[in-house]
């Protein structure tokens, strides 16, 4: 058991860790660069969502990331991508204040077109960034590092797999409710843990956005 463990789950674990980051790094970059042979620089819903989309290719190939069908919502995999874009700004003091999150989901989407976003100022269980005003910048993230008045965007990028609810199911039939989380992700004994609102393997990468994007 423990060799199945060291030589299968944990280079699962840290493949599937390593997809995360670099689907994050994809999107970070491709919004740096999306709109520089445009005038207006300024990124919009539509880089915002195609950006996502693309990332996401890394991780959920062809169509895998969208719902087969609803009434139970049936994916590829038993789950979907959720992504976040997050804006926050140095205050003064070293203190860090949080302006704006997007996010965007394929839970009921069946083709990339009708995937829709939406932002919020409240803090989202889904999410392993922290919101508030005044904060340290650990407190938003821990390695977030800013100055006063600088503004950082932070991607981040984490699967969603409903373990407790019958919402969801895989192309079989079979609910989520029903396969454990080791299953669903492909391990043999580790059973990895969400962040408390079905999140998992969550990862963040911050970047300083050029002039005009935001």
């Amino acid at each position: 058991m423990a060799i199945l463990y060291y030589m299968h789950d944990i280079p699962r674990y840290k493949h599937i860790q390593s997809k995360m980051i670099f689907a994050a790094h994809c999107c970070a970059n491709m919004l740096q660069n999306v709109s520089q042979n445009r005038t207006n620089k300024k990124i919009t819903s539509n880089d915002f969502r195609i950006s996502i989309i693309s990332a996401c290719l890394t991780i959920y190939p062809g169509k895998t990331m969208y719902c087969i069908s609803q009434n139970p919502y049936v994916f590829f995999y038993g789950h979907s991508p959720f992504c976040f874009l997050h804006c926050v700004k140095g205050v003064a003091n070293g203190k860090v204040s949080f302006l704006w999150r997007v996010m965007l989901s394929t839970q009921n989407d069946l083709l990339p077109t009708s995937m829709k976003h939406f932002g919020t100022r409240t803090a989202h269980g889904c999410s392993i960034v922290g919101y508030g005003s005044n904060m340290s910048p650990s407190s938003i993230y821990k390695d977030l590092k800013i100055s006063d008045g600088e503004t950082k965007i932070l991607v981040e990028f984490g699967n969603i797999y409903f373990s407790e609810t019958n919402a969801f199911a895989f192309t079989d039939g079979t609910r989520t409710e029903n396969v454990p989380p080791r299953q669903a992700f492909g391990f043999l004994l580790m059973n990895p843990k969400d962040n408390g609102e079905y999140a998992y393997f969550n990862d963040v990468i911050i970047f300083t956005p050029k002039l005009g994007l935001f």
